[in-house]
């Protein structure tokens, strides 16, 4: 069955223009749907990815222009469709760069993927402030991509957060711009005990303060402040379930050692995708680091029966899931999540890195290790 919007009957003098996204859609895939390509379908392979998220971009500029002079589009909804498309190629292209199921690094991409990214410009106002789309895909290129040191860095420490700020003051003179991205830095990083967030949003405040976007901070970074998160206590005490329907708490499952809670779901496929490689860690530091796995299951026989398929041992039931004290404490609102005690049940990464980003991770577990 095709898609309703298929099925639209556009009448009237700008009729070609409001069936021109429908059309693309129809000709070329969906846009910010990667027009069903992902990475995922093409076996993490980089190259082949890049040529077909490029050999679709190519073919959506030209059915655009096509399109155009057949029925005499008007430039600036030329333009705008334009930076549309434009946008979605950039979200295709910094994909990968997440990092989420495979490692890599900037040497494993060809070079005409990497020029590819170099040679886009989000400095230019009126292509910035001309799509939504194109200005949100602006700072996850400067977050993914730009200066980023290598790509098995972590996106959510306060050494990335300090990196984007520079980045942003450095490569982005107009102050339109530069306000926007800043914006969208504080409002996405407000729930993160940054030592240098304070700074940059006194920064922020000092250079725009007639900001249009400075309510919206400013409220978000009071309420989260002054939110009741409870203690460290709170949540060692909270509940657990284990299969067999007993209850235990997170203090009683601690190990002698470092612990990685893994917060995942049977629903949840980036989650399911981390096991191999958490399985591969757990083997290499077999009595050294306990792994613990908690699961965010509204429904416990679907976490059991995942659980014994998957052979997970150390896997309890997390009964309040997204309202549970370990949630609450942590501002869990998605998972996957990982976090990693040490054995004087300290927090000592409560955003530790994902298994597949295997370097980082271990990085971690073997300073501990030490000490």
């Amino acid at each position: 069955m095709s898609p309703f919007f298929y099925e639209f009957d556009y009448q009237g003098p700008n009729k070609n223009i409001y069936a021109l996204f429908d059309s693309l859609t129809y000709h070329t895939g969906g846009l910010f749907a990667g027009g069903d390509i992902g990475f995922k379908e093409v076996g993490h392979d980089v190259k082949v990815f890049f040529d077909t998220v490029t050999n679709q971009y190519q073919a959506r500029l030209k059915y655009l222009d096509y399109y155009a002079r057949k029925y005499k589009l008007p430039k600036t909804i030329h333009q705008l469709a334009f930076m549309e498309i434009k946008a979605d190629y950039v979200g295709n292209l910094l994909e990968p760069m997440q990092n989420i199921v495979k490692d890599l690094d900037f040497q494993d991409y060809p070079r005409g993927y990497i020029d590819s990214l170099n040679n886009i410009n989000f400095n230019d106002p009126r292509s910035f402030f001309r799509s939504r789309e194109f200005a949100l895909k602006a700072y996850y290129y400067v977050l993914l991509y730009q200066n980023r040191p290598r790509l098995s860095s972590r996106l959510d420490d306060e050494e990335t957060f300090r990196r984007v700020f520079r980045t942003i003051n450095k490569h982005y003179d107009n102050k339109q711009i530069q306000e926007r991205l800043l914006a969208t830095l504080l409002i996405n990083n407000h729930k993160h005990p940054f030592s240098s967030f304070d700074s940059v949003l006194n920064v922020y405040h000092e250079r725009y303060p007639s900001s249009v976007y400075r309510k919206n901070i400013d409220s978000l970074y009071f309420n989260y402040k002054s939110r009741p998160r409870g203690t460290v206590a709170d949540v060692l005490a909270g509940q657990l379930v284990d299969p067999a329907g007993n209850k235990a708490t997170l203090s009683d499952q601690v190990g002698e050692g470092p612990t990685v809670i893994d917060c995942w779901a049977s629903w949840c496929v980036p989650c399911l995708q981390q096991f191999p490689f958490s399985e591969e860690l757990e083997k290499k530091y077999a009595g050294k680091v306990k792994f613990l796995y908690l699961s965010f299951d509204r429904e416990p026989s679907k976490w059991r029966m995942k659980s014994q398929t998957l052979g997970l041992k150390n896997s309890f039931l997390l009964p309040d899931d997204f309202k549970s004290s370990l949630a609450n404490y942590f501002e869990i609102t998605a998972i996957p999540r990982y976090i990693i005690i040490n054995n004087k049940n300290e927090v000592v990464s409560p955003e530790a890195p994902r298994p597949s980003n295997k370097a980082a991770l271990e990085k971690i577990l073997n300073k501990l290790l030490k000490n």
